[in-house]
């Protein structure tokens, strides 16, 4: 029987310390973003969309929560049956710090070509980082006020269904009918009032 050891260093701040539960006050931010959209309609049944989001973005946040730590496991050993049994030792820090945050810029570009009076379709693709999205999706109209239709994101196999009323709107998609066993899940709802 041999020893097994290892060390993980902590260093992360948070609002909610989902990794040890802790309860700690909230940090105060205060911070912008520059968001960037056009539309274009250069027919009657086609229109084209493209938005940038977090073009630029700094979030500060005041006295932000900060744990500092290093878990240690030398004291795991593999018994004489072969069964490994760690009792790590942990010594850290949690002090505050003055935080400064900024988002990863996303893309969406959008293409949304009316059919007839009842029956348009749409394509999009969403950037975040080095990773793009493609969502298909159809639409029927029933009468002037009501809509639904459905989705397909091609990366994950995502399936969404949605529904509008007046300038009301609410979509929801998964890759898995259980949402807790979903890789990919959005859910929205979108409110357009025009004044």
């Amino acid at each position: 029987a041999g020893d097994v050891t290892g060390t993980i260093d902590l260093d992360y701040v948070f609002t909610d310390d989902l990794l040890f539960g802790r309860d700690f006050d909230r940090p105060e931010g205060v911070g912008v973003t520059l968001d960037l959209s056009a539309d274009w309609q250069p027919t009657d049944s086609l229109r084209v969309s493209l938005a940038v989001d977090d073009i630029w973005s700094e979030i500060t946040w005041d006295d932000a929560n900060r744990t500092i730590g290093n878990l240690d496991t030398q004291t795991a050993v593999i018994d004489e049956n072969g069964l490994l049994q760690v009792r790590p030792t942990y010594v850290g820090q949690n002090p505050t710090l003055d935080y400064k945050q900024d988002f990863e810029p996303r893309s969406t570009v959008a293409a949304n070509y009316q059919l007839n009076d009842r029956f348009s379709l749409g394509q999009s693709a969403f950037n975040i980082d080095q990773d793009w999205l493609y969502e298909s999706r159809f639409d029927v109209a029933f009468g002037e006020q009501l809509s639904a239709g459905g989705s397909f994101e091609w990366s994950s196999g995502g399936l969404g269904l949605h529904v509008g009323w007046r300038g009301l709107r609410m979509e929801v998609a998964s890759d898995q009918l259980d949402w807790r066993d979903a890789k990919y899940l959005q859910a929205r709802v979108r409110a357009q009032f025009a004044f």
